[in-house]
């Protein structure tokens, strides 16, 4: 037998829908069933698609805030490259024996014993966004040494960090120095006294509590190109006795008053 061959014109009246049935069909089509467990899945539909656009808007948020940090990041590198010049030009043309040597990680000028070395500028990573546990913005750092070649009875010299942050008023960002040492009670004696600190959870924790294991040992200090007489003659100095081998470990620290030279608040 072959298959049934149906035509339009073999139907009967009687079996086309009529026009209120076709509008029922269409309805109950344009409309999600009402089944208990399809509701459900509707609601797990509903859950999928809230989840995605919160995804979407922290997708965003971390956007703005990434093309944020891009933009400060961009615009420490220029004072920070006028310092750097006149600090090692000023050196340089004062002590004419030593010797400049300049590369990828900043540069380093050696004086007989003593060594200075700036390093090159490092951005701050995504993690010191969270304002909420942070006393202020940190978006680059880098560091400036002194110390004697070889080492004086342990101790190396000194490191103190160089911060481009908002430091002492929120969304004002600048090169801060500070530097940091081991809580006295520990016994613990440094080979670099102060010593340097990148941004991370352990300088979050000195600079949220003064019992924390590390502290500050040299206050918040903006440093400005064009302002760096007392920074360059400070650090002149250090190498001076660096390069005499009489640079000794701090008599006491913190060496200057350090309370009030950062915000300690969330912005």
């Amino acid at each position: 037998m072959t298959g049934l061959k149906f035509d339009k014109r073999e139907w009967v009246p009687q079996s086309r829908p009529i026009p209120a049935n076709v509008l029922v069909r269409l309805g109950k089509i344009a409309q999600p069933p009402a089944y208990a467990g399809l509701t459900w899945l509707a609601q797990a539909n509903q859950s999928v698609v809230a989840q995605q656009a919160a995804a979407q808007a922290r997708d965003f948020s971390d956007q703005v805030e990434q093309d944020r940090r891009t933009g400060l990041q961009h615009s420490a590198w220029e004072p920070f490259a006028l310092i750097s010049g006149e600090f090692h030009d000023a050196v340089v043309e004062t002590a004419s024996d030593g010797t400049l040597t300049p590369g990828n990680t900043g540069w380093i000028f050696q004086l007989g014993a003593g060594e200075l070395h700036l390093s090159a500028v490092e951005p701050v990573n995504g993690m010191w966004r969270d304002r909420a546990e942070l006393p202020f913005d940190v978006i680059a750092h880098a560091s400036l040494t002194v110390k004697t070649t070889p080492p004086l009875r342990g101790y190396d010299g000194r490191k103190h960090s160089l911060w481009f942050c908002d430091a002492q008023q929120a969304g004002v960002y600048g090169w801060y120095e500070m530097a940091f040492m081991t809580h006295p009670a520990t016994g613990i004696i440094e080979s670099y006294a102060p010593f340097a600190m990148a941004p991370d959870a352990t300088s979050r924790a000195a600079l949220a509590r003064s019992t924390a294991v590390h502290q500050v040992a040299w206050p918040f200090t903006q440093v400005e190109a064009g302002d760096l007489e007392e920074f360059i003659t400070r650090w002149a100095n250090w190498l001076v006795q660096a390069q005499a081998r009489r640079l000794a470990y701090p008599a006491s620290m913190p060496e200057r008053q350090v309370e009030g030279s950062w915000r300690r608040g969330a912005a």
